[in-house]
């Protein structure tokens, strides 16, 4: 198992990186994720690693869908999945 590279979440800013540097190989991406950490950066730069503060939660139960938003749904236009390609 790797070293934790990351500061402690709980102390980012949401205002700058919380790591700069690293890789992007899966074991890390999804120990990233699961901490609300991910990689965001341009391909000339050095990987730059956010966990925002605060993070956007959806509570389902809090969830308020307008018409438009109804409309778009109607469409079919965009496909939505959870927990699928685990081995992409």
């Amino acid at each position: 198992m790797r070293k934790w590279p990351f500061a402690d979440p709980s102390t980012a800013s949401g205002t700058s990186p919380i790591h700069i540097g690293g890789s992007l190989d899966p074991e890390l991406i999804l120990c990233a994720y699961n901490h609300g950490i991910f990689p965001w950066f341009n391909e000339d730069q050095p990987i730059k690693w956010w966990c925002p503060n605060p993070r956007f939660v959806l509570l389902p139960s809090e969830l308020r869908v307008t018409d438009s938003l109804k409309k778009v749904m109607r469409k079919k236009e965009w496909k939505v999945t959870i927990d699928k390609d685990f081995e992409g």
